[in-house]
């Protein structure tokens, strides 16, 4: 009388109205996979290094990474290496996991040589221009920072005997004013 197909839905229908009264509502679960965050860390580089890739991108997906390359940088294994200064184009790819979606990230990088640049600060700004400083080299990875803090009347003095210094923050007006007139 009945196929085998048709006693198969009979049941599971009567199950899910077992189940509807004894809970109370349908039990379903959904799954929705979401994308992974993907930041990209630096914005330069320096020409002839190997950079861990974990300085220049990172992601909360737990999926295997894939990076391409094109331009002055190739990956090589847990490292960007860069040849010569001009453009580094990587793409990120993030296989899809049971928590995220598939992920394909890009960025432009520019490979720079390296650069060092002289701050002379007021001692009082010594912590805030740290702070600065780690921030600014974890973005542009081919310039490093060399910080001299003193007191502004000495600071002026350095700058008036030849002190080399890219960038000067006093603590006063009358001091700068020596240095800038």
């Amino acid at each position: 009388m009945f196929t085998p197909k048709l006693v198969a839905i009979r049941r599971l229908a009567v199950v899910a109205i077992l189940a509807w009264f004894a809970c109370g509502q349908f039990v379903s679960a959904k799954s929705y996979a979401t994308a992974p965050t993907v930041v990209w860390l630096a914005s330069s580089l320096p020409d002839s290094t190997r950079i861990e890739i974990s300085r220049i991108v990172e992601t909360d997906s737990t999926a295997q990474m894939k990076l391409n390359t094109r331009g002055s940088c190739d990956v090589k294994g847990k490292y960007i290496a860069t040849q010569k200064v001009g453009i580094c184009q990587i793409e990120l790819r993030l296989a899809a996991t049971p928590k995220f979606a598939a992920i394909t990230s890009s960025a432009v990088i520019q490979v720079k040589k390296k650069t060092e640049l002289t701050v002379l600060a007021a001692a009082s700004l010594a912590n805030s221009f740290e702070a600065i400083g780690k921030v600014f080299m974890a973005k542009y990875l081919n310039v490093s920072v060399k910080f001299n803090f003193a007191g502004s009347a000495t600071l002026a003095t350095q700058i008036q005997q030849g002190a080399p210094v890219d960038i000067v923050a006093m603590a006063d007006t009358s001091n700068i004013e020596k240095v800038v007139a």
